[in-house]
């Protein structure tokens, strides 16, 4: 109507956020990149299981030290959700470190970013979520995007499949939340996934 004003959320065009939300946006993606760069040095010294087994205990130890009983009322659904979903996600770290041993940093970032396009055609064959044109032309978009910005040729070996097959499992665990986290408290289900 003529004269009517719409509220705007996060939800609608505009009310996003606005700079803030984009800056901290940027800020987390540098953070994420950066991180490939330290892992691929982290296990040239020592085993990447040894570096996995560390790093998710010491992030497991951490969240039940600031919410020592969190996971007492997740309940035996979340407790199958969160173990579901944090064996998909060990698959995507382990996939992913143990190829980051022979693949470069930049490409690992490029192929483990291509769960951004793999998301979508999972949510389609698993859930036969409809995908719009406009995804679709996300997906492209974001593949042409992540190619310009990592790659410097194209070469295929043992360490870029693994590292595909992480995008995958990350792609399935992205759709394993949306589907399963809207019904538990977001904290213990984190604490599970990391623990498992």
């Amino acid at each position: 109507m003529p004269g009517e004003t719409v509220a705007r959320g996060p939800d609608r065009p505009g009310g996003g956020g606005g700079l803030p939300a984009t800056l901290g946006l940027v800020a987390v993606t540098a953070v994420w990149g950066s991180t490939f760069l330290v892992v691929k040095d982290a296990i040239a010294t020592m085993p990447a299981m040894d570096f996995l087994a560390v790093r998710f205990v010491l992030a497991t130890v951490a969240m039940v030290l600031v919410r020592p009983r969190a996971v007492r009322g997740l309940g035996a659904a979340g407790w199958r959700h969160g173990i579901l979903l944090g064996l998909v996600l060990a698959a995507g770290y382990v996939t992913q470190t143990i190829g980051l041993a022979t693949t470069p940093a930049a490409v690992s970032g490029f192929i483990t970013g291509m769960f951004v396009v793999v998301t979508p055609v999972i949510g389609l064959l698993v859930l036969h979520r409809r995908v719009t044109m406009s995804t679709w032309t996300a997906v492209g978009l974001a593949t042409a995007g992540l190619g310009l910005i990592s790659l410097r040729g194209a070469s295929i070996s043992s360490g870029e499949l693994l590292t595909l097959a992480c995008a995958v499992a990350f792609a399935v665990h992205i759709v394993g939340l949306g589907e399963w986290s809207a019904g538990h408290d977001a904290y213990p289900l984190a604490v599970v996934q990391l623990g498992t």
